[in-house]
């Protein structure tokens, strides 16, 4: 359709009326106003042609056989691919009953027969000119939005990669096995899904607690980067001083990430990643460190992590010990139930623990 002032060339009119002279009357005055005019003989009819030819404007009788105008402009404004679509419904009567009849089943005019041409193309060229305004603004709606949803695509890939480089950059000084990051963050969104169909949680682990979640759970050892390589790579057994220093690696990296969640002045996705890293060492009885916390004083986010990252070292190689088996690894967690572990969590670590071991076959 273009519009320049009064000029609608090539705008698209269906016309229905089920009377023929109605219909050869009205296609020749407005063929000769340059109109595209296509037509229908009943509501139904109409429906169709406009769902397959989408018109720019509908002309409708409001009295026909199989379907009236009436109820055919309500369905055409009830249906999101034609609700656009301006329609003037066309009838014989003439008193405010048949006018509130149709405003009530949502037509954009009325007229009277019999039709006024002048009055009628009037009408035709505002409602026109309305349409292709609204279309437009709806295009570049529709532009913005794209591209608002392209910018935050972006953004949140160059999130997802700084952090998980910002990790990967931390596990180089301490180097764990094979893909243990990519390994953490499947394990802890897998036990948070699970967790979320208990009662006690239902309401708190959203979707983008997961998503926080998994993408800030391989921040947990960031605070390993404060400790000397002397003490984080002895291949020896650490003295107890030596110990009591690399346990301050969750003060270092929760002290880190908690500056930076400050800047942010909101809460964010560091909020998560800041208590995994203070309290992923604290155990369920109050017995872990860096403070003794117990119960639900530790974070969910730090008591799902803490399975997860248990599991983890206990099916891998290290210097010090061989690998455990699947099963071996999962009764030793489950042991300890009440102690180290939330049994909230472990209830859901049971559940999935067929999946923990698909998962670390899987990043092998």
């Amino acid at each position: 359709m273009n519009i320049s002032g009064d000029s609608f060339t090539k705008s698209k009119i269906l016309l229905v009326d089920d009377n023929e002279s109605n219909l050869f009357l009205l296609r020749n005055f407005l063929e000769e106003e340059k109109f595209l005019i296509i037509t229908a003989i009943n509501g139904s009819q109409a429906i169709d042609i406009t769902i397959s030819n989408l018109p720019d404007i509908i002309l409708m009788d409001a009295l026909m056989p199989v379907l009236n105008g009436y109820e055919a402009c309500r369905q055409l404004k009830r249906n999101d691919l034609t609700r656009h679509i301006p329609v003037i419904l066309i009838s014989s009567g003439q008193n405010q009953k048949d006018f509130e009849k149709a405003i009530d089943n949502l037509a954009d005019d009325f007229i009277t027969k019999p039709v006024n041409k002048k009055l009628l193309l009037t009408r035709i060229k505002s409602l026109l000119r309305t349409k292709f305004l609204n279309d437009e603004l709806e295009k570049y709606r529709s532009t913005l939005e794209k591209k608002v949803r392209e910018r935050t695509r972006t953004l949140t890939l160059t999130q997802e990669v700084t952090i998980f480089s910002l990790a990967k950059l931390a596990e180089s000084r301490d180097p764990e096995t094979g893909q243990h990051l990519e390994r953490i963050r499947v394990y802890c969104k897998l036990l948070a899904e699970e967790l979320r169909k208990d009662d006690e949680y239902k309401n708190y682990i959203s979707d983008e607690y997961v998503y926080s979640l998994y993408l800030t759970s391989p921040l947990h050892d960031i605070g390993k980067v404060g400790i000397k390589d002397s003490i984080l790579l002895k291949p020896d057994k650490l003295t107890s001083e030596e110990m009591e220093i690399l346990k301050m690696h969750p003060i270092i990296g929760g002290e880190t990430l908690k500056a930076a969640d400050e800047m942010l002045k909101q809460r964010s996705l560091l909020t998560i990643g800041k208590h995994i890293a203070y309290y992923h060492h604290e155990r369920y009885d109050g017995t872990g460190y860096p403070f003794g916390k117990k119960g639900e004083e530790i974070s969910l986010s730090a008591r799902i992590l803490a399975i997860a990252d248990v599991y983890d070292a206990l099916r891998a190689d290290r210097p010090y010990k061989k690998s455990w088996n699947h099963k071996e690894s999962v009764d030793t967690i489950v042991s300890q139930a009440g102690s180290h572990f939330d049994p909230v969590v472990i209830k859901s670590f049971i559940s999935k623990s067929d999946e923990f071991d698909k998962i670390n076959e899987t990043y092998k």
